[in-house]
């Protein structure tokens, strides 16, 4: 019952990280995701057919089938941005970066927020045990999903394009640093794939660990 809670909070929290860059960089000068439709919440708007269906159904696929640990990673379609536009290029390359996992950390306090009410609320029907169950599982959903959202800030932060972090990166460089630094990005999702496969993700964990303690006031438990 907390996975079905769960997934579609999940699923509106990608959504509002695309939505965030969109709207980031139309509040820097650039229409470019407004004129394409992209400042919107209809999932519809956002599905990339590669990456947020096939890649992740086959990751999912191979661990449930081989009881592997193969990490899912997927994403939504790309919001389209024109950096032309922008009045400060290298400041709207940084806010439009960043506004994808701040939106996911404030997804999060949201969600530390509803906990802490369903936690409160709960001691009020110790004698009603379908109440109790409900609020159990929506606790559970609230806290995985919060958990997923800091999970996707931290991730998307890592500073090999395409991923956001690079783009708070290019914010900083000289504008000859740029061309080299962005030529990897072709290759940027396979890279990071392969430092996931090979335990990256234990550099990431910790960072991840923290940020939930510190929002959500207790340990990962789950």
């Amino acid at each position: 019952m907390f996975i079905i809670i769960g997934l579609p909070i999940i699923l509106m929290s990608i959504i509002f990280h695309e939505v965030a860059h969109g709207w980031a960089a139309y509040k820097c000068g650039d229409p470019t995701a407004k004129n394409a439709g992209r400042l919107t919440l209809n999932p519809f708007a956002h599905i990339d057919l590669q990456g947020t269906i096939i890649i992740p159904g086959i990751l999912i696929a191979m661990n449930f089938l081989t009881k592997a640990t193969v990490p899912v990673i997927g994403w939504a379609k790309p919001v389209p941005i024109n950096p032309a536009y922008f009045r400060d290029w290298k400041k709207g390359m940084g806010i439009t970066g960043i506004a994808g996992p701040l939106t996911n950390i404030v997804i999060a306090l949201v969600l530390s927020f509803l906990l802490r009410i369903l936690l409160l609320s709960s001691l009020f029907f110790k004698d009603m045990p379908i109440l109790d169950f409900v609020i159990e599982q929506f606790s559970k959903a609230f806290a995985f999903a919060g958990l997923i959202n800091i999970v996707l800030a931290v991730f998307n932060m890592i500073p090999i394009p395409p991923l956001d972090g690079s783009r708070v990166v290019v914010s900083f460089l000289r504008p000859d640093q740029i061309r080299s630094y962005l030529s990897i990005e072709p290759y940027g999702i396979m890279i990071v794939f392969g430092i996931l496969i090979f335990g990256g993700f234990r550099f990431l964990w910790p960072i991840i660990t923290f940020l939930f303690s510190v929002i959500f006031g207790v340990p990962i438990s789950f």
